[in-house]
C-alpha cells in the first residue's frame, strides 16, 4: 500500500495528488484458485460451484426462472482486508444472477425485465450450512450451452489493493482537471493497474487482466453506472437507461440532482469473466453489482443492482 501512496507523492504527479490522495480507495482483489470443490470447505469463499446455503435461504428466482449463482464470500474470512470496516464481521454474502434471460433469451434489458441479480446475507454460523444441488433448469442448460447456468467451483484469495476512479467517471467530475492533468491521471491510473498485476499470469485479454473485485472502484467502459443505479431506484426501466436516452433527456438542473444522488451508490463487487470458472460475459466482458453506501452500513442488501458491460 504504501508504494502506492509513494507513487502518487512523486514528482511526476505533484500538481495533482492533493486532489487525487482523498479519492484513493480500498479495494478487496479476489483471485481464483481451481481445486475441486469437493475440497473446498462448507461455508468457504469461493466462485461458481454450488452455494452453501441455510436451510430456510430459498434459491432464488426471477418469475418461474432461477438466478444462477455467481459467489459465496465467508465474512470473518474477508474482515482481515475489509480496511473500511463496511461488511459485518462474520455471516455469508451469496451473489446471484440471471444467466437464463441474459445469455439463453438475450433479454435483460427487456422493457418488461428490471431486476437481473440478487445478494443474500445470512448472518448465522457456518455449522447451519448445506452445500446446495443448482435447479434442474440450469443444469439442463449448462449442458446446451457453455456460458449459462451453473459454473466451475473455484477457490479464492483474497488481497488488499488500492485504486482510483477510472477516467471520466462522474467522481472525477468536481476536480476539473485541466488537459495535462487529465494525462497525469490516466498515467497514474495506469501505472497502479500494472503494480497490482504484475504477478497475474500471461493470460491477458484485450490486453486486460481477470479482475474480480470487492468494493472500491469498477473497472468500467462506462464509468457511471452509478447514475444507472440511481435512475433504476427512482422507477426508469432497463432498456431505457440502458438506451442513454433517459439521462440525456434530462434538463440540467435534474442532471445535477441526479449525479448528486449517484455519490450514494458504491460498487460492492465485480465480477470478471473467467476461463477458470467458466464464465464469459459477453464478449469478455463483466458483470458489475452496486449498493447504496447507507444500506451498505446498515447491512441491507435487498436492493441492489447489477450491471453488464462487454
Amino acid at each position: 500500500m504504501s508504494e502506492i501512496i509513494k507513487l502518487i507523492n512523486s514528482g511526476k504527479f505533484s500538481s495533482i495528488k492533493d486532489r487525487i490522495l482523498p479519492l484513493l480507495g480500498d479495494s478487496i482483489r479476489v483471485r481464483t484458485e481451481i481445486v475441486p470443490e469437493e475440497k473446498i470447505r462448507i461455508g468457504a469463499s469461493k466462485i461458481g460451484g454450488s452455494p452453501d446455503l441455510p436451510k430456510d435461504l430459498d434459491w432464488p428466482k426471477n418469475e418461474d426462472l432461477p438466478l444462477s449463482f455467481i459467489a459465496q464470500f465467508n465474512l470473518y474470512e474477508l474482515s482481515k482486508y475489509d480496511e473500511e470496516k463496511v461488511f459485518p464481521p462474520s455471516g455469508m454474502l451469496y451473489f446471484f444472477y440471471d444467466t437464463i434471460r441474459f445469455i439463453v433469451h438475450d433479454c435483460v434489458y427487456d422493457e418488461n425485465y428490471n431486476e437481473v441479480s440478487e445478494v443474500l446475507y445470512f448472518d448465522g454460523d457456518s455449522s447451519q450450512l448445506s452445500r446446495i444441488s443448482p435447479p434442474k433448469q440450469l443444469v439442463d442448460i449448462r449442458e446446451d450451452l457453455w456460458d449459462a447456468g451453473i459454473f466451475k467451483a473455484c477457490a479464492v484469495k483474497f488481497s488488499k489493493e488500492k485504486d482510483l476512479p477510472r477516467y471520466r467517471s462522474i467522481i472525477l467530475k468536481d476536480l476539473e482537471l485541466k488537459d495535462k492533468e487529465e494525462d497525469l491521471y490516466i498515467s497514474l491510473y495506469s501505472e497502479i493497474s500494472k503494480f497490482y498485476n504484475r504477478k497475474e499470469d500471461k493470460m491477458r485479454r484485450l490486453p486486460m487482466f481477470i479482475t474480480h473485485r470487492l468494493l472500491g472502484y469498477s473497472d468500467g467502459i462506462d464509468n457511471n453506472m452509478e447514475i444507472d443505479c440511481q435512475l433504476r431506484l427512482e422507477g426508469t426501466p432497463w432498456k431505457e437507461i440502458h438506451s442513454g436516452e433517459k439521462y440525456t433527456n434530462l434538463d440540467e438542473s435534474e442532471k445535477a440532482r441526479i449525479d448528486k444522488e449517484s455519490i450514494k451508490w458504491r460498487q460492492l463487487f465485480q465480477i470478471d469473466s473467467d476461463h477458470k470458472t467458466q464464465m464469459e460475459w459477453g464478449d469478455v466482458g463483466r458483470i458489475f453489482v452496486f449498493i447504496q453506501r447507507d444500506a451498505l452500513k446498515k447491512r441491507d442488501f435487498s436492493t441492489t443492482y447489477a450491471i453488464y458491460q462487454g
